[in-house]
Order: structure tokens, then sequence, then C-alpha cells
């Protein structure tokens, strides 16, 4: 099977049912007021190996084939070079759960309270396509990870082979086969989520090679830095579910929810509340 053929099966992948987002009360609020969704830059997100996961991986993959395809030395060494950079990448987005009432999400994204806001895959990833979003679920295992970056690199030394063999100038030929590297990667690198993450079940609609100069990038003020984010609109918004977090008022926050919704002309759907006990998030 080519990388290609893999790539197309991943965001082929049909998705369950439904897809929650966690998020807290003033998150839940802007998404429904404004039908819009925020997709961080992935540079920003909680987990501390973001992408970093990925590139470990590929640093690792080649500094095998350095020995393996010496001949190849200058594409390793740029390809190590934009892999350092890699950070400087603008790639965005918005994380969904197969899980609709987890503990550890409740604890990582609603602390003091929130809601799993459940959305129909379908028709949420028709609208996230028109601002330039691909879909998938994220990949946990460490050997098929390998894999696939393993396959991003052999795809771009093919790419280099080619054009050598082909008479072509070696700095064009190194500049072809990162550039196959890149986009390939950037694609597959958001998608590779540390194992220790993976009883979240996430699914991620993916913006990579953001322009900085996109109508949609904005900035909000984080922990002592602005974070970048796509504010995107998402119109009609395609909820059709929701769980009220762990708390000590679950039914005032069902019913402040379900107001909300209807204040908002969202079409009706049950409001769940956690069946987890509250002990405080």
């Amino acid at each position: 099977m080519t990388l290609l053929t893999r790539i197309e099966a991943l965001v082929k992948e049909p998705p369950p049912g439904i897809l929650y987002h966690y998020t807290s009360p003033v998150g839940a609020r802007g998404i429904i007021e404004e039908k819009s969704l925020w997709a961080t830059n992935i540079h920003y997100l909680n987990d501390s190996k973001e992408f970093g996961h990925a590139r470990e991986i590929a640093v690792r993959e080649i500094a095998g084939l350095r020995q393996s395809r010496s001949n190849a030395v200058p594409l390793w060494e740029h390809l190590e070079r934009w892999l350092t950079s890699v950070r400087l990448q603008n790639i965005h987005v918005f994380s969904l759960s197969t899980h609709g009432d987890q503990l550890s999400q409740w604890r990582a994204y609603c602390r003091g309270g929130g809601y799993a806001l459940g959305f129909s895959p379908p028709e949420l990833v028709e609208r996230m396509k028109l601002h330039g979003f691909y879909f998938a679920s994220c990949i946990y295992d460490t050997t098929r990870q390998t894999d696939l970056i393993s396959d991003c690199l052999s795809l771009s030394l093919n790419v280099y082979d080619g054009a050598i063999g082909a008479g072509q100038d070696p700095r064009d030929a190194r500049i072809k086969a990162e550039t196959q590297f890149a986009l390939n990667f950037s694609i597959l690198g958001p998608l590779c989520k540390h194992p220790s993450f993976e009883e979240e079940g996430e699914w991620r609609l993916v913006a990579p090679g953001v322009d900085i100069r996109n109508p949609l990038l904005c900035y909000k003020a984080g922990s002592g830095m602005l974070i970048p984010y796509l504010n995107c609109p998402v119109d009609p918004l395609p909820l059709c579910a929701a769980t009220v977090a762990p708390g000590p008022e679950p039914v005032l926050a069902d019913r402040s929810l379900y107001g909300l919704l209807w204040r908002n002309n969202q079409p009706r759907f049950t409001i769940a509340v956690s069946q987890i006990p509250y002990r405080g998030l």
C-alpha cells in the first residue's frame, strides 16, 4: 500500500455517530452564540509533546538512514533542519472525542465545570472543509506511527533519487524531496499522539500550512503569551448532544445550557448529566 493510499484511508475512515468537544462554560457560550469553532495552533495545546512526538520519530528514522543511505546526506541534513524549525509551522487543530463523559477529560479541559458538546461529524466536516481542514482519527500505536513516518522519508528519498537520476541539479532535487516530505509530514504529524493519551479516543480537524494573512487567524491571551487560533464560522452549528460536567449543581447547569440553545435557535436534543460522582474538578 502506497503512502498516498494510506493517507486517503486515514481521512476516509468513517467516524462514530457523535463526537464530543470538551469546553468550559465560556467556551460553550462562544461556540453556540457565535456559531464558530476555535482551532488552536498545535504548538500551543496542553500536551507538551504535541507534534514533537512525531518529530522525534522522524529524527530517529533519519539517523538510521544516514547510515544506510549516506549518499543522500544533504537531504537528511535539510530534513533534520526542517524538523528543528517545525514549531514555526502554522498548523491548527480542533479536537473531538469519542467519549462524552470521561473523567480525565473533564479534569483536563473543564476544571471548574463545563460541557462536552456533541457534534454530528458529517455536517461538521463538510463545513470545516470550507476553511481548509481535513478530518481523521489520531494514531496512538507507536509501531504504526513509525511505519507511516518511515514511508514519508522513503517517498522523499525516491523523489530525490529520481531527480538525481534524471540529471537535475542536486540542490533542486533536494528541495523537491524536502517539499514532498514537508507536505506529507504536515498531514501525518498532527495525528501522531503520544500513547499516554490513547484513552481520549481523539479525532481531529486539522488545517495545515495556515498563512499568517488568513482572515480567520486571531490571537487570544494565554498564560504568559498570546495564542493563535482560527475563528471558523460554522452555521448552522451541527450540535446533536451535550453532557454536563460533574458539578455541585448539575440541574442548573443543564437548565442554563438548554436556555442558551433555545435562545440561539439550536434544534432540540437531550442534554445528559455526567454519571461520574462529583469530587471537584
